[in-house]
């Protein structure tokens, strides 16, 4: 061997030790070992080939007997992560005979679509599979063919476990009821829409009238029933979310107090699933919502206790939660940035990744490991809308029954590479101010575009949140004609307005004037953010600005 290179091999050897001794540094080295030991490496094609070794076969013997088994997400928005998910809610299906996959912080009704097309093999794919930013469209597919020529009893069901808004939820009982000729419950309908625009909820009479509402909508959905067990369902669905609107409605105006009661909520869901249904997996929830002790408090309120832990000490060891740590890489945060994972020599998946060179792994928990992960010096990752560390307040161990470890996270795609870009509008103090206090917003464009635009390849993305950022309201609504004008109401508790142009497909976009109330908005404050890559540009010329690709 020449001496350079063995001179080489040295100070690399040597690195390695000196990084994972301040990695582990507060571990005994048979605590290090322990965790080494515990270590059940993957195959790095492991995704890609669908574990066609079989490999993740102690985790579906774990869940054999669990009532309810949760694979939680260190970060939203990774996709390697996704992959374990979608992985792992096909075999807790065929190899454990799980009957349920729900879609933890996913609305109940939002998502009725995903049963609909498993169960009763209606709907298109392509307009589905992406419907929360997240593809699925495998896990649709695989089991819409596991359902085929079974009876409705046997088939698997997949639907969101999370609360839908209650103009989500008015809205898609209106639907049905108008489809299903109910024409008698949509006066009720329309009183409780008129209450959500009266904001006067602190008023008795505005709460009995809602109670009164959702009594007698509740009577005219319960008496439609008996044509089909699918129809019976659906309308099950629509009775829960109802009977839910009665809470939140109480707290449009207070997000705080909506998030505190948000996992509670999620957690009765997940039981009347489980008890409808029976075994039940959760995918697409944090980690942090389905820990069986709430590491983190909620991430708005920081009061309320997670949907895990309401499970855990109802089911004790029938719920069963894995969670998922990464040592580093990118995922895709909720405004859409590429966030970067925290590496730190606290935190688990670093002192995993020092450790082991594997791309893939998981552990399970036993008192040996939860001695160690219980330490409360070990840190693990968070990404939510941003990218965190979070402090594992000694209960790392037992939060979870098992870790899957990844060592290099990919952010995934939105609208699985659909070709779109988005103009953000930076409003400025002085017309957000005039919108606030105006309690309306209204918005009108002047532009040029593709001749073969369809309407629904231009449109509006409104999010108005409070002061602590929490969302109150997301608008959608297709780009009127030239110059006309869109309005929506402004909820008294908005503190932030955040606006974008959602374009689809174009070969150009130019754009003249933008007004909000009457304000002319400075064209030099708005920015395209290309997310696909699409090859979409934007140019500014003296009067306008022109995406092209």
């Amino acid at each position: 061997m020449p001496p350079q290179f063995a001179v080489f091999c040295f100070l690399l050897s040597l690195n390695t030790l000196i990084s994972q001794a301040q990695h582990t540094s507060f571990l005994a080295k048979n605590e290090i070992n322990t965790l080494k030991e515990s270590l059940i490496p993957l195959n790095d094609k492991i995704l890609t080939a669908d574990d066609s070794l079989n490999e993740l076969q102690p985790i579906y013997e774990l869940a054999r007997n669990k009532s309810i088994v949760a694979i939680g997400e260190a970060t939203h928005g990774t996709d390697e992560i996704r992959l374990f998910q979608l992985m792992l809610a096909k075999g807790l299906v065929s190899k454990t005979n799980f009957k349920a996959i729900a879609l933890g912080e996913t609305p109940l009704l939002d998502s009725y679509s995903f049963f609909d097309f498993v169960v009763n093999g209606s709907g298109d794919i392509n307009k589905i599979a992406n419907l929360f930013h997240f593809d699925v469209r495998s896990l649709l597919l695989w089991l819409r063919t596991f359902n085929e020529n079974k009876a409705f009893r046997d088939k698997v069901w997949m639907l969101g476990s999370g609360v839908d808004t209650p103009q989500k939820t008015y809205d898609f009982i209106e639907t049905h009821c108008r489809y299903y000729q109910l024409y008698s419950a949509l006066p009720y309908l329309n009183n409780l829409k008129s209450l959500l625009k009266e904001n006067t909820l602190t008023k008795p009479h505005v709460t009995d009238s809602l109670n009164k509402n959702i009594q007698t909508l509740s009577t005219i959905l319960n008496a439609s029933k008996g044509q089909t067990d699918s129809l019976n369902f659906k309308i099950d669905c629509m009775l829960r979310s109802l009977r839910i609107s009665g809470k939140t409605f109480t707290n449009l105006n207070n997000s705080l107090e909506f998030f505190r009661q948000r996992d509670a909520i999620i957690s009765e869901n997940l039981e009347w699933m489980y008890s409808t249904k029976g075994k039940t997996a959760i995918i697409l929830a944090h980690n942090f919502h389905v820990n069986k002790k709430t590491i983190e408090q909620e991430s708005y309120s920081y009061s309320s206790r997670s949907f895990g832990e309401y499970l855990s000490e109802k089911y004790d060891r029938g719920y069963v939660s894995i969670g998922t740590e990464i040592a580093k890489g990118q995922f895709l945060s909720g405004t859409f940035n590429r966030e970067k994972i925290i590496e730190n020599k606290h935190k688990l998946g670093s002192i995993i990744g020092d450790l082991t060179p594997h791309k893939f792994l998981f552990f399970l928990m036993n008192d040996s490991l939860k001695t160690i992960l219980n330490k409360p010096e070990i840190k693990i990752s968070k990404g939510t809308a941003k990218t965190f560390l979070a402090d594992g307040k000694g209960m790392i161990g037992d939060a979870f029954d098992g870790l899957i470890y990844i060592r290099t996270s990919t952010p995934y795609t939105f609208y699985n590479k659909e070709e779109f870009c988005t103009l953000f509008v930076n409003l400025g103090e002085e017309i957000k101010n005039k919108i606030l206090k105006d309690r309306k917003l209204t918005l009108s464009a002047q532009f040029e575009t593709s001749a073969t635009t369809q309407k629904n390849q231009l449109s509006y993305s409104i999010y108005l949140n409070d002061a602590d950022k929490k969302v109150i309201k997301h608008y959608t609504s297709p780009l009127p004609a030239n110059q006309s004008a869109i309005e929506i109401y402004i909820p008294e508790s908005t503190k932030y307005i955040s606006i974008s142009l959602i374009l689809k497909s174009l070969s150009h976009f130019n754009l003249k004037a933008l007004k909000a109330n009457e304000s002319t908005i400075n064209l030099k404050n708005i920015e395209l953010f290309d997310w696909n890559n699409m090859g979409y540009q934007l140019k500014r010329t003296k009067n306008a600005i022109q995406v092209i690709r």
